[in-house]
C-alpha cells in the first residue's frame, strides 16, 4: 500500500508542478534561497540554455524553438545577452 502511494505521488507531483501558472514578477524568497511568484509560491525553474539563440536563429527559428520547449515541459530560457567577443568595456583588446 505504502509503495503504491508513493508512486501516486510520484506520477502527481511533476503534473501539479508543471500545472503551476504563476503570477509574476518573480522574486527572492525569504530566504533567498528559490523563487517565488508575487503570491509567494515557489516557481519551478526549468531551464533550457540556447545560450546563443539570439545571433544564431532568426525570429521565425526562435518561435519554433520556444513552442517545442514548451511541449517538452521547459519554462525557462535562459540565453546570453552579450556575444562573447563583445567589448562592454570599449577598450581595444580582443
Amino acid at each position: 500500500m505504502k509503495k503504491t502511494i508513493f508512486f501516486l505521488l510520484l506520477a502527481v507531483l511533476p503534473v501539479r508542478i508543471l500545472a503551476q501558472i504563476p503570477e509574476f514578477p518573480l522574486h527572492a524568497s525569504k530566504n533567498g534561497r528559490y523563487l517565488v511568484d508575487k503570491n509567494n509560491n515557489p516557481f519551478f525553474y526549468q531551464a533550457e540554455t540556447p545560450w546563443m539563440i539570439f545571433i544564431n536563429l532568426n525570429e521565425i527559428e526562435m518561435g519554433e524553438l520556444m513552442d517545442i520547449r514548451v511541449r517538452q515541459g521547459f519554462n525557462v530560457l535562459q540565453t546570453m545577452a552579450l556575444h562573447l567577443e563583445t567589448n562592454v568595456n570599449e577598450d581595444n583588446e580582443t
